[in-house]
C-alpha cells in the first residue's frame, strides 16, 4: 500500500486533471491526492498482523486475533472520489479483506486507474 501511496503522489497532477474533467472542480483547489496518500501510508504500516495475549488465567493462554471479514463491498460517491476511495479501501486491505469497488458513474475517472493497479498487485 505504500507503493500505491507513492504512485498517487507521483501522478497527482493527472489525478487532479481527471477530477476537473469529471466533476468540474478547479485543479488549484485539489487536495485529494495528498489526503489519499496519507491514508494508504498509514494503513500500510498499521496493517501488520497483531494479536493480544493475556496471562491472567493460570494454566491457560488467552489470545484474541484479528481476522479479515472476507469480501467488502465499497460504494464511492461522486463528490470526492479519491478521498473516499482511500478512506474505505485502505483499512479493508490492511485487514486482509478482498475489496469490490463501485465508483460513481458521475466521477469515475480518478479512481479507475488505482482499482486496476490494486487488481494487478493482489
Amino acid at each position: 500500500m505504500k507503493k500505491l501511496a507513492a504512485k498517487i503522489l507521483e501522478h497527482k497532477v493527472e489525478l487532479a486533471t481527471l477530477d476537473a474533467i469529471s466533476m468540474g472542480r478547479p485543479i488549484e483547489t485539489c487536495f485529494d491526492e495528498e489526503y489519499a496518500a496519507v491514508h494508504f501510508n498509514y494503513f500500510g504500516e498499521a496493517g501488520y498482523a497483531q494479536g493480544h495475549t493475556s496471562l491472567n488465567t493460570p494454566g491457560f493462554l488467552n489470545m484474541s486475533l484479528r481476522q479479515p471479514f472476507g469480501v467488502v463491498g465499497i460504494i464511492i460517491p461522486w463528490n470526492a472520489p479519491l478521498v473516499f476511495f482511500a478512506k474505505k479501501v485502505a483499512p479493508a486491505l490492511a485487514a486482509g479483506n478482498t475489496v469490490v469497488v463501485k465508483s460513481s458513474e458521475k466521477a469515475p475517472l480518478s479512481v479507475s486507474p488505482y482499482i486496476f493497479e490494486i487488481n494487478k498487485r493482489y
